[in-house]
């Protein structure tokens, strides 16, 4: 995806909706449908209209009470108020909610109601069902791409949202930041959509590394849900706020911050209560304790929690354990940096330096560039300033420091 394209539909976009915007959605619908029944344009067109008027209803260029657009629609058997029923704005509604308050239910059955229709409302409701349950969202991404423009303003924004939450699950948080400083300059008066965003924002800077731009947004989550009785949102902040301390050595504040950390009930939460409590036992070197928790987060954390196992047992001094997690990591993890990883600390393990900037510059190098996660990222420059101070390479030093710094 590209981000400049949404930026010039946001400066460009004047009118929330208009006809031309419905002649679209009724053209898309007869398009469809001619395809899903293998129906050829003159099939449709046969004593009704010509073949070229056909193309001139498909690409939007006639109003739906255009006689030979009524026909049409008649003859395929689509009712006008089918369409005006699919352009699905409660349901984006409900689908934002949804994600809001993690109802799992309310979502698939969004996911179910909409599952066959190819409207462009219908399909955004698609996209946060299917990314809300981890499923593959490419097919259908590409689909709504090529028609963004034709989306209503709240869509837009839905949309781009949407995208953020996918660029993140890929661990491209910067592309999510970018889509996510578009919306933020945009005033919908969504609430729900307006904290999901913000929520989103102090996720993926923390993970890129930009703890203040992180505690930043922390602190605007906790203040949007002031005087707000809703235990699942308020678990979510509060465990960014701890990782947040965990990955800037404030361990102590950690502690005491997960003291007052209800243990969830939804599954999701659940297995970042595990995490978070694997990782404080990690860094306070109870490495027996750590492995049961990265072990039971592991469900919905996999990739993570099984890395930390790997790094568990390298501290402990079981390579053998660490070389085992770190096979069953090759062959199920969702993202391959995170095996590449396990086996870069394998080789630090060993503590030559030389093999370090090697397996740096030839496995984790290009990864790193394509996603983000700083935690890791940091300690390996930290590796890689290491082995220039022992050769007396000083201003790669600097240059590698100054990057770490920028962070902070």
């Amino acid at each position: 995806m590209n981000i400049k394209s949404f930026e010039k539909i946001v400066n460009d976009r004047t009118v929330r909706f208009n006809d031309t915007r419905f002649n679209k959605n009724v053209a898309r619908v007869i398009k469809n449908k001619r395809i899903q029944n293998n129906q050829t344009q003159s099939d449709i067109a046969e004593g009704i209209c010509s073949i070229s008027y056909i193309s001139k209803i498909e690409s939007g260029k006639c109003p739906p009470d255009n006689f030979y657009v009524r026909e049409i629609m008649t003859r395929m058997g689509i009712s006008l108020d089918e369409v005006m029923v699919s352009e699905f704005s409660r349901e984006l509604e409900d689908v934002v909610k949804a994600i809001y308050y993690e109802d799992k239910n309310s979502n698939v059955k969004l996911l179910e109601l909409t599952c066959n229709s190819d409207i462009l409302g219908a399909k955004l409701v698609q996209l946060a069902g299917k990314l809300y349950l981890d499923e593959d969202t490419d097919s259908l991404i590409q689909y709504i791409n090529a028609y963004k423009g034709d989306l209503s303003d709240y869509e837009l924004m839905i949309y781009m949202y949407l995208i953020a939450v996918y660029e993140s699950k890929q661990l491209k948080y910067i592309k999510a930041i970018n889509y996510l400083h578009i919306l933020l300059e945009l005033d919908d008066g969504d609430d729900y959509l307006y904290f999901l965003i913000h929520l989103l924002m102090s996720e993926a800077h923390l993970y890129v590394g930009n703890y203040v731009e992180s505690m930043y947004y922390i602190d605007m989550c906790e203040k949007l849900l002031q005087g707000k009785y809703e235990i699942h949102n308020i678990s979510k902040v509060s465990s960014l706020k701890i990782e947040l301390l965990l990955y800037t050595d404030k361990l102590k504040l950690a502690k005491k911050e997960f003291s007052r950390f209800n243990h969830p009930t939804k599954v999701h939460l659940e297995a970042r209560y595990y995490f978070l409590k694997g990782f404080i036992d990690y860094l306070s070197k109870n490495e027996t304790k750590a492995i049961h928790s990265f072990l039971m987060s592991q469900q919905k954390l996999f990739d993570q929690s099984l890395l930390f196992v790997v790094l568990c047992y390298i501290q402990a001094g079981n390579v053998r354990k660490a070389k085992e997690y770190a096979e069953i990591l090759k062959e199920s993890c969702k993202e391959p940096i995170f095996y590449s990883l396990a086996e870069y600390f394998l080789v630090r393990a060993k503590d030559n330096l030389y093999e370090q900037r090697e397996y740096i510059n030839n496995n984790l190098l290009h990864k790193m560039k394509r996603v983000q996660y700083a935690y890791f990222f940091d300690q390996v420059t930290e590796d890689l300033i290491r082995f220039h101070r022992v050769n007396s390479r000083f201003k790669a030093v600097d240059e590698l420091r100054s990057k770490l710094s920028d962070k902070k």
